[in-house]
């Protein structure tokens, strides 16, 4: 196996292991033996635990803006409803990704609490550059702040929803009263309609 391929192995096993018992719920070697590697490839990779939970963070966010590129790339028409829909359901599509990242972010581990300042590379949400983009072709005379307060709006709202819907407990619940996936998917156009004339 390739260093590549090693250190990516060991990123998205790591990963889940992180969320799921925190910073300190896990040790080195026991990360080791999930991802089938010997302690000295993650000390060779990563240096530390710190370093590699660090990483984590960072490849997931780094995964997130790399998928919603290229939904963005995939629209024929640069559109920020088209483009907000397509996310929603590629993070409800890949809910256990989006549970682990959000549970590893949501962390009370104090060096989750410090791990702001060494991603201070991300600026807003990541992804949240196509839909700028999106917003600013479709309303180019819209200031700067409102551009990015729509952007923050919307990407909120699709995050919101998709967590919700990462639960399939809430959803069951959810559905019996008549709030499924089809109401979810009609309040976010619902939301980019009316974020696109407060802009404005």
């Amino acid at each position: 196996m390739n260093d590549l391929s090693t250190r990516d192995k060991i990123l998205k096993r790591s990963h889940k292991l992180f969320a799921d018992n925190g910073f300190n719920g896990v040790s080195i070697r026991e990360i080791a033996k999930v991802c089938d590697v010997n302690v000295a490839a993650i000390n060779y990779h990563f240096k530390n635990k710190e370093n590699l939970y660090t990483e984590t963070v960072r490849h997931s966010i780094e995964n997130t803006q790399a998928d919603i590129k290229n939904i963005f790339e995939s629209l024929e028409v640069k559109d920020v409803e088209v483009l907000a829909i397509e996310t929603l359901k590629h993070f409800m599509n890949n809910a256990e990704d989006l549970r682990t990242s959000f549970k590893l972010v949501l962390s009370s581990d104090p060096i989750c609490q410090n791990i702001g300042s060494q991603l201070k590379k991300f600026e807003g949400p990541p992804g949240g550059e196509f839909f700028y983009q999106c917003l600013r072709a479709e309303i180019p005379i819209a200031s700067e702040d409102n551009i990015n307060w729509g952007v923050r709006v919307i990407f909120s709202h699709v995050i919101h929803k998709a967590i919700v819907m990462c639960n399939n407990s809430i959803c069951e619940s959810m559905s019996e009263i008549g709030l499924g996936k089809d109401v979810f998917l009609e309040d976010l156009r619902r939301l980019v309609k009316v974020v696109k004339k407060d802009i404005l």
